[in-house]
């Protein structure tokens, strides 16, 4: 009996070293590729969304991490979701504060499935297969991987990691687009 979630994960870009502009040393920390990319929300789960208890899981995401959703620019509606570690909550949440625009590119498409969800654990894994009307019936979970992304200097760097329902991502505004990533 599976007591996690199976997961197929397949890569979405396709990366090829990038080298900075005449800095030697660069080479092979620089990556480029053709994204997808959309501009996005991150709100804090209120106290009133709180997520079912976890049924052995605990220790997967231990209590040290605030959980945000991700939401589309234009409505409040929940397409996917982040874990911050709590160690940093306070000074992300002097910069964010409760509504966040975020710039976030796809770096890979996934699944998760398997008769574990049945048992009410999938809360503990993807909280937001529960909180999305068009998923939370569903035996499978498909959804994006998502860097969301700072500029510097004209390369794109990682800020947070998060995912993306993969429907709700294409009902936002997406573009693709050639970036560099540090």
């Amino acid at each position: 009996m599976c007591r996690a979630p199976s997961i197929d994960l397949y890569p979405v870009v396709k990366w090829c070293h990038a080298r900075g502009e005449g800095a030697k040393s660069d080479w092979g920390r620089l990556f480029h590729g053709n994204v997808m990319r959309a501009f996005v929300r991150l709100r804090p789960v209120k106290k009133e969304v709180e997520l079912e208890p976890t049924t052995g899981l605990q220790e997967t995401f231990p209590p040290s991490f605030v959980e945000y959703r991700i939401t589309g620019v234009k409505d409040s509606k929940t397409v996917g979701w982040l874990r911050l570690p709590s160690t940093s909550h306070d000074n992300w949440k002097a910069l964010m504060g409760d509504d966040t625009l975020c710039e976030c590119i796809v770096i890979s498409e996934c699944k998760a499935y398997g008769d574990w969800w049945k048992r009410g654990r999938r809360d503990s894994c993807f909280p937001e297969w529960n909180q999305i009307a068009e998923t939370k019936d569903l035996g499978e979970y498909e959804y994006y991987n998502v860097l969301w992304i700072e500029w510097r200097e004209g390369i794109a760097y990682r800020k947070m990691i998060g995912r993306v329902w993969k429907g709700g991502w294409h009902q936002l505004d997406v573009e693709t687009k050639d970036i560099v990533l540090g």
